[in-house]
């Protein structure tokens, strides 16, 4: 694996679990998180996400099922 492969795959990796950790995060008013801000935010990390993901080729070792 070269560097830039191993790069993209970590940040995809990075990337995915901001995504996960945002949905923990309570949207509205009373949280001081506005819901249009936080709906941005998983728009655009979805899209990084699926950049990242598409960057590489996965290629399955034949050891495996």
């Amino acid at each position: 694996m070269e560097e830039i492969e191993y790069m993209r795959a970590t940040n995809r990796a990075k990337v995915t679990m901001a995504r996960h950790i945002l949905t923990d995060v309570m949207q509205g008013d009373d949280y001081a998180v506005d819901v249009p801000d936080y709906r941005e935010c998983m728009r655009l990390l979805g899209e990084m996400e699926i950049r990242l993901f598409s960057s590489y080729i996965v290629i399955e070792s034949k050891d495996h099922p």
